[in-house]
């Protein structure tokens, strides 16, 4: 064998082996693209599954949300109406019992007591039964008007128990009255204007 032929034989394999290192680098390319495009594929289509996923968890947990806190509205507005109506009637009851304006042939003066205690009372308990709907500032206030509205009861009841009837009967009476009638409807306005603000509507 010649050295040309040798010669031309290595140049023909080695030829071949470019070729095939080639090929094989193509096909190899070929085929990485291949993969990666289908992973791309696979994985926008397993976030697109996700998200939907994700959407569709967050629109159920926000239904859950609206209607809890629509069920937590609807049973604070049937509490205010309720609160209201005692707050309304133990005021009402205690300014008639307190007032020296009394009506003629009207019911006595322990009748009007007992009722406005027994208002009292009603106001008192259900607030206490049911003041875990509020938040500390407006149960501050409702707290604020039963400590009022005690401590006229007890001036009142002092001053007619005193045998005295001068001076200082008088004044004790009229401290209890100027709680019911001045400083009893201020802390009332604060716990409408509260009320109202929970309610949604503008305070004026």
């Amino acid at each position: 064998m010649s050295w040309e032929i040798i010669t031309n034989t290595l140049t023909i394999l080695a030829s071949g082996s470019a070729l095939i290192v080639y090929l094989a680098k193509t096909i190899s390319g070929h085929l990485l693209t291949r993969d990666v495009e289908r992973f791309r594929a696979e994985l926008k289509a397993s976030h697109d599954t996700a998200i939907e996923h994700l959407r569709a968890d967050l629109r159920i947990q926000a239904f859950e949300q609206e209607t809890t806190f629509s069920r937590l509205h609807d049973k604070r507005v049937q509490v205010i109406e309720e609160l209201y109506k005692r707050i309304a009637v133990v005021n009402l009851a205690m300014n008639r019992l307190m007032s020296d304006v009394q009506v003629k042939g009207g019911p006595s003066l322990e009748e009007q007591a007992q009722k406005a205690a027994d208002a009292a009372d009603d106001f008192l308990e259900y607030y206490l039964h049911h003041q875990i709907y509020f938040d500390q500032t407006l149960c501050d206030k409702l707290q604020a008007f039963n400590e009022k509205m005690h401590g006229a009861w007890v001036a009142f009841n002092m001053s007619k128990c005193m045998v005295d009837s001068g001076t200082q009967r008088h004044e004790t009476w009229q401290a209890a009255w100027k709680a019911i009638s001045e400083d009893l409807p201020k802390i009332r306005r604060e716990i409408e204007s509260s009320f109202r603000s929970i309610l949604g509507q503008k305070t004026l």
